[in-house]
């Protein structure tokens, strides 16, 4: 993580997890992201905790679903989990989570507040396939294992948490 760019999580509890077959909060309420997930997810989606996105999410949806996740004040930090089904590409994804992360990182600066930490796991890909350079160009890092990514967002919570010891 490039915690010069990011606003470091010091609230073990207020991440989320977006899955392609679902998107889970892991908080207890998403606010009014509920309602703005509605607004595009299927009717067989659920927005609540957890919100499933369904298996036939596009990379529209994981889009649209990181930057509502992202500028929920219940949120500090986003894990991407994608599991290649048949209907979606991996580098269609990767482009949509840089672009819905942009937006996000956008709609925060307006409102005066840094970027949230988002790491990724693409599922069945070794280390950064050339199809998923766009996360890294955007300085997203991407694990090969969910576990890899929870312990570094968990260690990025634990150095914010050092850094506010005096």
């Amino acid at each position: 993580l490039h915690y010069r760019d990011h606003q470091l999580p010091i609230n073990p509890r207020r991440g989320a997890l977006v899955l392609e077959t679902g998107l889970e909060a892991l908080v207890a309420s998403l606010g009014e992201g509920h309602r703005q997930l509605r607004e595009f997810l299927p009717a067989e989606a659920s927005t609540k905790n957890p919100v499933d996105m369904i298996a036939s999410a596009t990379p529209t949806s994981f889009e649209k679903a990181v930057r509502i996740v992202a500028n929920d004040p219940h949120v500090d930090s986003l894990i991407v989990l994608y599991v290649p089904p048949i209907v979606t590409n991996a580098a269609d994804v990767a482009q949509a989570i840089v672009r819905g992360n942009d937006a996000a990182k956008e709609d925060l600066k307006a409102k005066g507040i840094p970027p949230k930490p988002l790491v990724s796991c693409f599922l069945g890909s070794h280390g950064t396939p050339d199809e998923l350079r766009s996360l890294q160009e955007d300085r997203i890092p991407s694990y090969t294992f969910p576990e890899a990514s929870a312990i570094a967002l968990s260690r990025a919570v634990k150095y914010g948490q050092w850094l506010l010891v005096p």
